[in-house]
């Protein structure tokens, strides 16, 4: 039986579109970052528990660690909103509709999470441009649009404070501006990375060496994974966002679905490059009967494990076959430890 103090109280509603039209999006979203993140934890704990992780070198430790932990904070502000909405009483249009504080930071660190992801992504691909200058010129233009994309999330982020603060007709349109800038940029730089990377690497399939080919391939099937989730949830988020009226309530908040996720994605993204670009590289040793040891190379036609990696640690295909002869100067790859050229190209782990 229900006492005085849990009575009803009569209350001011929005109507039901106006709920569903402005949480809906995100509810969706939060939750999906959400279960997404299981699957992070998923991956992260098979890295580590295979001993790829231990592996590592400090700073790809502390790379990865970054990344992960950031997915685990964004998820912990999406836990956060998520048990305010759906527990708060004040269901008037404009307690569902207005911003909190909470939301209005996940922009940037949103963003940051795809800036650390996107910096790897494109370092790996400059490393693969022959040429010491064209790389850096490739990384100078890359930084340039992913800061591009940061300064979008920070005038979203900032804009959705200020509104906070001081209601203005004017915010909608440079929200959208902003979110539009920082999502298609994001998704022009995931594409491009991927692009990059797989033409370098199919300029590699020599059709010499069967391995070494097989290899490369995977690694270019590889690339096209690791841009085409991120691009599409942000591009589509971009589109809606640009496109839909920020003043309908029914509507305008539909492309928050779709890039509220994105640092689970990137997250994903990253542990699945790091463990499959391991996984080839250990079949490409174990084909080959080739065994490592103190990093010296040793030779064992019946090896029975695969060589151990360290971030920063390399296979550089290119040793496997002279492309201009098409000749095999030594099936045997070689480790390279923090050479000039980064110490990654296509086929090592990861390295900070």
């Amino acid at each position: 039986m229900s006492t005085t103090n849990d009575a009803d109280v009569p209350g001011m509603l929005a109507p039901e579109r106006v709920v569903v039209g402005a949480l809906g999006p995100l509810l969706a979203g939060w939750q999906l970052q959400i279960l997404l993140t299981g699957l992070v934890i998923g991956l992260f704990w098979q890295y580590v528990s295979r001993g790829r992780f231990a592996r590592d070198t400090i700073g790809g430790k502390a790379f990865l660690l970054a990344v992960v932990l950031l997915n685990f904070a964004n998820t912990a502000l999406d836990l956060q909103l998520t048990w305010k909405f759906t527990t708060s009483q004040d269901r008037t249009t404009e307690g569902v509709w207005n911003y909190t504080l909470v939301e209005c930071i996940q922009p940037l660190t949103i963003a940051l999470s795809g800036v650390l992801v996107q910096a790897y992504f494109a370092r790996r691909s400059a490393l693969l441009i022959g040429g010491r200058i064209w790389g850096k010129a490739y990384m100078a233009f890359m930084g340039l649009v992913i800061a591009t994309a940061l300064g979008g999330s920070i005038l979203v982020t900032s804009v959705d404070l200020i509104d906070i603060l001081n209601p203005s007709p004017a915010a909608g349109s440079l929200y959208v501006k902003g979110s539009a800038v920082w999502l298609f940029m994001s998704a022009f730089v995931d594409v491009a990375n991927s692009a990059t990377l797989c033409y370098l690497l199919s300029k590699k399939v020599a059709g010499y060496n069967k391995e070494t080919d097989s290899a490369l391939k995977k690694l270019i099937r590889l690339g096209v994974e690791t841009g085409c989730y991120t691009a599409f949830s942000a591009t589509v988020g971009a589109i809606l966002g640009s496109t839909l009226d920020p003043a309908n309530v029914y509507v305008s908040g539909v492309n928050n679905a779709f890039w509220l996720i994105l640092p689970s994605l990137y997250t994903l993204n990253l542990l699945h490059v790091i463990g499959a670009k391991d996984r080839i590289a250990e079949e490409l040793h174990g084909s080959r009967g080739t065994q490592w040891q103190s990093g010296v190379k040793s030779f064992n036609n019946n090896a029975p494990h695969a060589p151990t990696f360290k971030l920063g640690v390399t296979i550089d295909v290119q040793q496997d076959i002279d492309v201009e002869s098409g000749t095999e100067k030594d099936i045997y790859p070689m480790k390279k430890y923090g050479s000039g050229n980064g110490g990654m190209n296509g086929m090592g782990g990861m390295e900070a």
